[in-house]
């Protein structure tokens, strides 16, 4: 009798799995999420393709897109970037010839955007390639920029230069005031800190705090030079910005 009724429990939890497992199983197949790709051009991203078009996949169309875009800009004449509505989607134009087309999954769905801003998006960055371009083959404009970049390395130089002779004089003074309060911190004659341990902290810390300004300069610096040239700004512009989140974080 016991052995019936432990069969029975047995088959009643098995069926019971059974029905869970059932219940959550997807009812169809689901679709496979497609992976991204960017289309960059001048260290810039231009668009980013996010689903195949007529069969070609998001990584063909991506090689593809900058390919055309590099000839294009070398050769480019007015620069204009004009858009065709197809009825695939959105063609981008470049002095009327067909750079790339957007389709509607290339829109980014966490933005909630449209085909037609995805497409004003990808109009905007691609005019800036344009205007970056041209700037790299402007050499007065490239001149001048390196004029900029001359001054900034002086002058990163100078501060350098400053916080060093401050360092020494900062240590100093600091080393001789340790060496005043750790004689007058004694109990019965004796130190109740170490001198030459205390010595040794105060040079860490304006060795630390020294190290500190050079790397802030040295980074406000790289940003700032980077920024000066088409081909490295958007790099440039990304160390500006993790500064300022630094600040902001920091203040």
């Amino acid at each position: 009798m016991l052995h019936q009724i432990i069969r029975i429990l047995l088959s009643v939890c098995l069926f019971t799995g059974a029905l869970m497992t059932a219940h959550a199983a997807p009812s169809g197949p689901q679709p496979a999420p497609h992976s991204t790709a960017d289309v960059e051009v001048f260290n810039r991203t231009v668009v980013v393709f996010r689903a195949p078009l007529l069969g070609v996949p998001v990584e063909e169309r991506a090689r593809r897109a900058s390919e055309i875009l590099q000839r294009m800009l070398a050769t480019s004449n007015s620069g204009k970037v004009t858009l065709q509505p197809i009825p695939q989607g959105i063609s981008v134009m470049l002095d009327g010839v067909l750079a790339f087309t957007m389709v509607p999954e290339d829109a980014d769905p966490l933005k909630q955007e449209s085909l037609e801003q995805a497409a004003k998006n990808a109009v905007a960055a691609l005019e800036l390639v344009v205007r970056e371009t041209r700037e790299a083959r402007d050499l007065k404009l490239l001149m001048h920029a390196t004029g900029f970049v001359l001054a900034a390395t002086l002058a990163f130089l100078l501060l350098v230069w400053l916080l060093h002779r401050a360092r020494k004089w900062l240590t100093f003074r600091l080393a001789s005031l340790a060496h005043t309060h750790a004689e007058r911190l004694s109990v019965g004659g004796e130190s109740l800190m170490n001198r030459e341990r205390l010595l040794q902290l105060v040079r860490r810390a304006v060795t630390l705090a020294y190290w500190a300004l050079v790397l802030f300069l040295f980074y406000d610096w790289l940003g700032f030079t980077l920024g000066r040239f088409p081909y490295t700004r958007p790099w440039g512009e990304r160390l500006t910005q993790y500064l300022r989140l630094f600040s902001r974080i920091c203040g």
